[in-house]
């Protein structure tokens, strides 16, 4: 077996364990999500959802980019874990704490209630940022303990949430039971690291995570621009528009963000193994052009389907009160292709160490985005920060990959996209001839004549002692 073929067969595992446990996760979040929207109402679920939109500022410069750049670290060099680990998590930990302080006095002191009790109660969450080792396990290829760790702590939250949140005042339970849920998954994971070698003494040597700081540097800022893209919005309708809407775009964003988390974990996946391929071999395009082929089979239908359904999947989920996130769902469901293709464009550039590359194409889609946004949420409102995100994340994935071009990686060909092409095709029609009212027949529907079809084309391989192959 050729070393490609041995590189893809590691980064599927690797996705599977990771994917899988994001899946588990994300749909325990995702039951969370819908029972507090459900009990707190559109303005209430604004309030909750604006604070935790403000918090992911300083969730992103607590981590500084080391969740992204540490891996690579690690996967070029395992024996760095014993002098590395220990400060950059003693590093990490003091700016969560200095964050969570800063927003602790600011919401005390110019915000009226119930908002600044659940701001500052959201910059709780910022402690098991600082603490968290996932890097650790992603730069070791060993997901199945993130995976498992995100799903307890998921859990979790889900349980404290049923068992505290009942009425629409009970706000600020919301962020206390994230912030109990992701401890959960950080401590774990801390106790986990130990058997890779990892042991806290909770000094801080400058001389081991300077040099790590100054590279992840573009990373936390490529982040804190990806966030302005992700939530700008929500800020612009703030100011123009009543905080109902909010709540109403959030429940539509629900399922694109757990698509999107989809998209991380696979990039998480894939970095550390097109870390190690020499870029000249030819392993680092075959496993690029592999990568590009699989996301673009699961994103296309998803996609499409998500736009015939997403008025039935919203009212499913969140029932009569947010029946207007419907259309805002067929929106944005329209940014999953380009965001998650985008994921493997970028485990691509930072794998050839290309992070300032990464800003810059961040920074061009975060100044559009606000701009648009600008122009299109006074005028259109929530519907006009749909059209805008999609815009935006489509300039993101054309920059992208034209600097993935630019760092020698050629187009893949169009023979890799045809049959998932087709097959979408084939499902499309299928929905629309064989119309039915109940959701859950529909999506069955769907996955069934997507994956007939696509076998038919050969683009998926059935084995007699292992999971389906794609062969796309």
């Amino acid at each position: 077996m050729s070393k490609g073929n041995l590189s893809e067969q590691t980064v599927t595992r690797n996705f599977l364990k990771l994917g899988l446990g994001e899946v588990f996760a994300r749909l325990i979040a995702f039951a969370a999500t819908i029972y507090i929207a459900r009990v707190l109402g559109p303005e209430s679920y604004g309030i909750v959802g604006f604070a935790l939109a403000i918090t992911l500022y300083f969730s992103w410069f607590t981590d500084f980019g080391i969740e992204e750049l540490a891996p690579r670290e690690l996967a070029r060099n395992p024996a760095r874990i014993r002098d590395l680990a220990p400060s950059l998590v003693a590093a990490r930990t003091l700016i969560a704490i200095v964050c969570a302080a800063g927003l602790a006095i600011y919401s005390w002191l110019f915000l009226p209630q119930p908002d600044a009790a659940v701001l500052a109660a959201c910059g709780l969450t910022l402690l098991p940022v600082g603490l968290g080792v996932r890097w650790v396990f992603y730069g070791f290829e060993k997901m199945g303990r993130v995976a498992l760790a995100r799903g307890l702590g998921e859990l979790l939250r889900l349980l404290l949430i049923i068992v505290l949140v009942k009425t629409s005042t009970d706000i600020v339970q919301v962020p206390l039971a994230q912030f109990l849920g992701e401890m959960l998954a950080a401590l774990l994971l801390l106790w986990w690291a130990r058997q890779h070698g990892f042991r806290m003494t909770w000094r801080i040597d400058w001389q081991h995570i300077k040099p790590v700081f100054r590279r992840a540097r573009s990373l936390m800022l490529t982040a804190l621009m990806g966030l302005i893209i992700y939530n700008s919005d929500l800020l612009i309708l703030r100011m123009f528009r009543p905080v109902s809407e909010i709540g109403l775009y959030l429940a539509a964003y629900t399922l694109i963000a757990l698509l999107a988390n989809l998209g991380n974990a696979y990039s998480s996946s894939l970095l550390p193994t097109l870390s190690r391929l020499d870029k000249d071999s030819g392993d680092a395009q075959r496993l690029f052009d592999t990568a590009l082929a699989h996301m673009f089979t699961f994103v296309l239908p998803l996609a499409v389907g998500g736009c015939l359904l997403g008025k039935d999947i919203i009212q499913l989920a969140f029932g009569n009160s947010f029946t207007q996130a419907g259309l805002l769902l067929q929106i944005l469901i329209w940014c999953v292709p380009f965001l998650l293709l985008r994921a493997v464009l970028r485990a691509a550039l930072i794998a050839r160490g290309r992070e300032d590359l990464v800003f810059r194409l961040t920074a061009w889609a975060a100044g559009t985005n606000i701009v648009l946004n600008f122009i299109a949420i006074p005028v259109w409102g929530m519907l006009g920060a749909a059209v805008t995100t999609v815009l935006t994340e489509t300039l993101r994935m054309l920059l992208a990959y034209r600097y993935v071009r630019a760092e020698g990686y050629n187009a893949t060909s169009i023979q890799r996209f045809w049959r998932s092409i087709v097959s979408t095709t084939v499902m499309f029609s299928a929905l629309l001839l064989l119309s039915t009212q109940t959701l859950w027949v529909a999506l069955a529907l769907g996955v069934v004549v997507f994956f007939l079809t696509l076998g038919l084309l050969g683009g998926l391989r059935l084995q007699r002692n292992g999971l389906p192959v794609l062969t796309v």
